[in-house]
């Protein structure tokens, strides 16, 4: 049996950032693919028929030379059409993408501010994504965390006098102090 590397054992196992989103995107981009190729074949099937009924009763032989330049250039036109839907499709993409990942990230630079500021009141119950529910949570340890220093704080004697006199004390809370809040 061969073993795998670690570096692949570690490698990220899921291709989507966010199935929400993406999900839809991908569904949509090859619906959109799938139509305007289908859109471009009836388009040259079309004018290649009316370029063959320009020529169809042709009272001498075809030029061959002006027929395939006609068809080079109606080809031009089709991939010129289909590049320019392509583009426009990739801007609008990129616009959605773009206001998705702010949203998410907004929310991420508010939960983490009120953190920072030692704010830990009530946060709005929808979230956008995840990482916001797992900030949330991480928010919520914070808080008991915090909580847990002020108890111990507050239990610690008002004046300085106290403290030197019960050094031993006050060190023994600031570990249990540690050990509790690194659970």
């Amino acid at each position: 049996m061969r073993q795998t590397p670690l570096k692949y054992k570690k490698m990220r196992r899921k291709k989507f950032l966010d199935h929400s989103i993406q999900g839809w995107m991908i569904g949509l981009m090859l619906f959109s693919q799938l139509s305007f190729l289908i859109f471009g074949i009836v388009l040259f099937y079309n004018e290649f028929l009316n370029l063959i009924d320009q020529y169809l009763y042709s009272i001498h032989g075809l030029d061959l030379a002006i027929f395939s330049h006609q068809v080079r250039i109606l080809s031009g036109k089709i991939i010129i059409i289909y590049l320019t839907i392509n583009f426009i499709g990739l801007i609008v993409a990129h616009y959605i993408w773009v206001n998705f990942i702010t949203r998410v990230l907004q929310e991420f630079n508010d939960l983490t501010e009120k953190t920072r500021a030692l704010n830990f009141t009530k946060d709005s119950t929808k979230s956008s994504h995840l990482v916001n529910e797992v900030a949330k949570k991480w928010r919520k340890y914070q808080a008991k965390k915090w909580k847990k220093i002020i108890s111990c704080i507050d239990q610690m004697p008002d004046n300085e006098a106290d403290l030197i006199m019960n050094k031993k004390l006050v060190c023994e809370r600031l570990k249990d102090l540690k050990m509790k809040t690194l659970l």
